[in-house]
């Protein structure tokens, strides 16, 4: 692993920040990674999607004047990405070019030249085995078929008066849920149940909904991504629950909030299904629907 010394981080490389997944130097290959073996092929086109989008990002980058592009990293320290999410959902695809001035110098270049419609979020240097460093950070949207798009960008001094540049274009596919994992929409009602957490005996708050409340949680429960984040170290977890249980006539989904983790853990009829990602529009309908206040817990 390279060694960050003095090391700096403005904001916001999403990918590492929001899951707590992301790594540093702890990757050994650029290549773009296959997605899980267990995946349906079925499920390809996300993924599709998500791929043109890295290539998308690392071909819009901006190169200093005079930069010879390289087939592989032009110095070791360029090897590897220096910041990416540890997620078997991740699609890296990584360019690199030799630039015939200082590593300072194309940073600062690069600062005035903007990849088309990305903004600078962050940034980052430091000091490792190979030698100094520093990169640069823009993201991009996010989509129904990826998300925690990222462009990094990173120098390396190679040579007297000479750098060499790396650029990855990042994205996280994600996978269709299977069609156990639907709600269905001849739902009759929807029960809710808030549990207060480790130590606290008994219920929060109940209610059963019915109608258009009904319906409005199904769609909601519909539109939640699969969870792709890879590896999560969630927030001090307190236990705080909330279950909603869709009462179908031929299948019964259970639903839990699990707000640590900002995820969405399912059953179907008793079996275990893919986890899936929280939303603001669920968790703020699901409190509203029980009485409690839009930031419990």
């Amino acid at each position: 692993m390279k060694a960050l010394m003095a090391a700096v981080v403005l904001a916001t490389f999403t990918a590492a920040c929001s899951s707590g997944a992301g790594s540093t130097r702890t990757v050994t290959s650029s290549s773009t990674m296959a997605p899980p073996a267990r995946e349906n092929p079925t499920s390809n086109a996300p993924r599709s999607i998500a791929l043109a989008e890295s290539r998308r990002l690392v071909d819009i980058v901006q190169v200093p004047p005079e930069g010879r592009e390289a087939p592989t990293a032009p110095v070791p320290s360029l090897r590897q990405a220096p910041q990416r999410p540890a997620s078997p959902y991740l699609l890296d695809v990584s360019r690199w070019w030799s630039l015939p001035v200082p590593m300072p110098a194309a940073l600062s270049w690069l600062e005035a030249h903007l990849p088309p419609g990305l903004l600078a979020s962050g940034h980052g240097s430091g000091t490792g085995p190979d030698g100094p460093f520093a990169y640069l950070i823009y993201p991009d949207g996010p989509t129904a078929a990826y998300n925690l798009a990222t462009l990094v960008v990173e120098f390396a001094p190679n040579g007297p008066g000479a750098s060499a540049m790396r650029a990855d274009g990042q994205t996280l596919w994600v996978p269709p849920r299977p069609a156990s994992e639907q709600v269905p929409t001849d739902v009759s009602r929807v029960r809710l149940v808030a549990y207060p957490g480790i130590g606290v005996h008994g219920v929060l708050a109940r209610r059963t909904v019915k109608g258009a409340a009904a319906d409005r949680l199904v769609r909601l429960a519909n539109a939640l991504q699969r969870d792709n984040r890879g590896v999560v170290h969630c927030a001090a977890d307190t236990g705080f629950r909330i279950t909603v249980t869709f009462l179908a006539p031929q299948r019964l989904l259970v639903f839990t909030e699990v707000p640590a983790c900002g995820s969405v853990s399912v059953t179907s009829d008793g079996n275990s299904e893919p986890g899936l990602l929280n939303s603001a529009g669920f968790q703020r309908v699901v409190r509203a629907d029980l009485g409690l206040p839009s930031n419990a817990p």
